[in-house]
């Protein structure tokens, strides 16, 4: 193996002008398809791949509710109740979110439930109303179809109908007259986590009024560059309305901003880390060997060899996760630190190519 290194030694000191065509060649290369590498800041991408983890990374990346952020807003003095001061605030905010962030990256705001959606359930239970109900529901419907039954049921649904609400339900009325439907629609209570949670005017409140909740659901949640300009805009904001509301604090969380917020703890991280590995690896050979571009020869292959494996990583697979660069920087003082080694063990002999025959670690 040595004779084939002292072979292309010898064949570039002969050719030194086509050696450093080659190595820009090799250089250029390497940094274009280094550069076309894609960053994801996925943690599960450095963890292990087998079939349940498969599993739960698809539960987690297909669920529709992980990927909105949500909004909550409240007094600054949790003593207090004032839910109209809430409303305000969030109709203020929800207002600059759609002007600033809609179409290009926000696909939604879930600010309040409208009465529209509440229609849009109630037909889809009756256009499914069979796949709701089993044996016991079906002997409660048979008692529902005596006369007496039916005639009370009649006289109920003439009562709503002279009543305000009669605008609203009159075409859940016409369709489903006898009320079977309800039946079904007890059966989401079952799926209901807690009762800290009502409904006022549309607005969604904590039981206790002192927290009001809305829901953003970004464009590309997948996306975090993208989503890192919602998250920042969306701080302006809440941070501009704050301080025209003293009185009231606005909180947000989700995925997306988790996401958003590992990806530049992730890029500060790793910034800080190979900035002070450098400099003090600059320093010390500097000062240790008297010359400041020894520091550059030995940082050279440093270079490539980082380069050559985004290079390939992106021929490969085409992306990375971000977090895994990160902790591959870690590697760096280790490589600069053998290639320190090999300077120093050969720097007092005329040629390192005639002992590499001998180089061993």
């Amino acid at each position: 193996m040595s004779g084939l290194f002292i072979f292309i030694y010898r064949f570039f000191a002969a050719r030194k002008i086509f050696f450093f065509l080659v190595l820009s060649a090799l250089l250029l290369g390497v940094g274009y398809f280094a550069m076309q590498v894609k960053l994801e800041e996925d943690l599960s991408k450095m963890l292990p791949r087998d079939k349940k983890m498969e599993q739960l990374n698809f539960v987690f990346q297909n669920s529709k509710f992980l990927d909105k952020i949500i909004v909550q807003i409240h007094l600054k003095d949790t003593s207090q109740v004032n839910s109209a001061q809430l409303i305000s605030f969030s109709d203020s905010l929800v207002h600059n979110i759609q002007k600033q962030f809609i179409p290009n990256h926000v696909k939604e705001i879930t600010h309040k439930i409208s009465d529209d959606l509440m229609l849009e359930v109630y037909q889809s239970f009756y256009s499914n109303l069979p796949l709701f109900l089993d044996s016991s529901d079906y002997l409660n419907i048979n008692s529902m179809l005596t006369d007496s039954a039916v005639q009370q049921a009649l006289q109920r649904d003439y009562n709503v109908l002279l009543s305000p609400a009669g605008m609203m339900l009159k075409n859940n009325i016409v369709s489903d007259p006898l009320g079977f439907v309800p039946i079904a629609l007890k059966k989401l209570q079952s799926l209901q986590l807690n009762d800290n949670f009502e409904v006022e005017n549309g607005y969604i409140f904590s039981q206790d009024k002192k927290h009001l909740l809305f829901f953003i659901t970004p464009l590309h949640p997948k996306k975090t560059a993208i989503n890192a300009e919602l998250i920042k805009g969306l701080d302006q904001l809440i941070s501009k309305l704050e301080t025209e509301n003293p009185a009231v604090k606005a909180d947000y969380f989700g995925s997306v901003a988790v996401a958003v917020a590992n990806a530049e703890r992730i890029k500060k991280d790793v910034m800080m880390t190979v900035s002070i590995t450098i400099f003090i690896l600059f320093l010390f050979i500097s000062l240790f060997f008297q010359r400041v571009y020894i520091f550059f020869i030995i940082l050279i292959p440093v270079i490539f060899g980082a380069g050559f494996s985004l290079a390939l990583l992106f021929l490969i697979k085409g992306s990375v996760s971000g977090i895994a660069i990160g902790a591959g920087s870690i590697v760096l003082g280790i490589t600069i630190n053998y290639s320190l080694h090999f300077y120093t063990h050969y720097r007092h002999t005329g040629s390192i190519i005639e002992n590499l025959k001998d180089l061993s670690y």
